[in-house]
């Protein structure tokens, strides 16, 4: 029985691969490293991050917002600001986003003004509503995009009403927060006081309630990322089956021009074997030619020697 390797050692074998000239083995690696949160391989993704032609560069960003990799804030807020791939720009601002970088907000928000693409617009303003964590420029974005609209898809609604029902679960934990915080300060303030067991009670029970809305949070954030994954995953499968469809079509474009070729070339041979046959004939035909045309000629000067006979017999019968 093989034993099944460890998380270290998978790790180990993808930031070999990751190296690798095979796209595939490059692209599957560098997906693995994000999704086993391999911290190790942050360094070592941005080093490789320098070139947007690479196949694989949009693994690269994804997987260091997978890694909420704080490192990378410069690279992502580069590639949202001017990669020239839409797609490249969004996973730029989820993974902004996902590395809670409020510092970011402001390009976040011009990406999300200025897009024209309606998928695009919504997905940079709701990237831009979950990093603010409250009802502010990314939630009026998304309203006026619902209401410009109108009929518009049902999962953006949906996504939309998500979004509100998370935002709300943050200001009931800021309000509980403050809740432990003003009943901390009573039992430090009164540390004798009667009511401190009931205090201690209820700072208890505000934080069980407060790691509940914190579990709703990371449960909504994991179905997010489930999508989100599936949703890639599904991308990349239709791009691999593209990449081998290409593949095939050029190898067939190939195969076909190749018979072309052979077609043609036996043409210019058959041409050619036509032509050869034609300059024999030719050169046979000039050969006889040659022999008529000499023939005519003895013949021409016999007959003019004839003539010449009968012209002189003439003149002797005459005289």
């Amino acid at each position: 029985m093989v034993k099944s390797k460890s998380r270290e050692e998978k790790i180990k074998t993808y930031l070999v691969d990751m190296m690798s000239p095979n796209f595939e083995i490059r692209s599957d690696a560098i997906y693995q490293l994000g999704r086993l949160n391999a911290k190790e391989a942050i360094n070592p993704l941005i080093q490789i991050a320098d070139d947007r032609n690479d196949p694989v560069f949009s693994d690269i960003l994804l997987s260091l917002g997978r890694l909420k990799a704080q490192e990378a804030r410069e690279l992502f807020e580069r590639e949202l600001i001017d990669n020239p791939d839409i797609e490249n720009r969004e996973i730029a601002a989820w993974s902004l986003m996902n590395i809670k970088a409020i510092e970011s907000i402001p390009l976040l928000l011009k990406a999300a003004k200025d897009e024209r693409n309606l998928r695009y617009e919504f997905n940079f303003a709701m990237h831009l509503a979950y990093l603010e964590g409250k009802e502010d420029k990314g939630v009026k974005l998304l309203r006026r995009i619902l209401e410009r609209e109108g009929r518009i898809q049902e999962r953006y609604v949906l996504e939309f009403n998500e979004l509100l029902k998370e935002l709300n679960i943050n200001k009931q934990i800021e309000v509980v927060k403050d809740e432990i915080n003003e009943s901390k300060a009573i039992i430090i303030n009164q540390p004798q006081s009667e009511e401190r067991q009931e205090y201690l009670e209820r700072i208890q029970s505000l934080e069980v309630k407060m790691e509940k809305l914190f579990g709703s949070i990371e449960d909504g954030s994991k179905e997010r990322d489930a999508l989100r994954d599936e949703f890639l995953g599904t991308r990349k499968s239709i791009e691999e089956t593209f990449q081998k469809r290409d593949y095939f079509e050029v190898k067939g474009q190939r195969e076909n021009l190749q018979t072309q070729i052979d077609f043609i070339k036996g043409e210019v041979a058959y041409v050619k074997q036509r032509a050869d046959e034609k300059i024999t004939i030719k050169d046979e035909f000039a050969g006889a030619w040659k022999v008529v045309s000499l023939l005519g000629l003895i013949l021409g000067g016999i007959s003019i020697i004839i003539s010449i006979v009968l012209t002189i017999l003439k003149i002797i019968d005459i005289i």
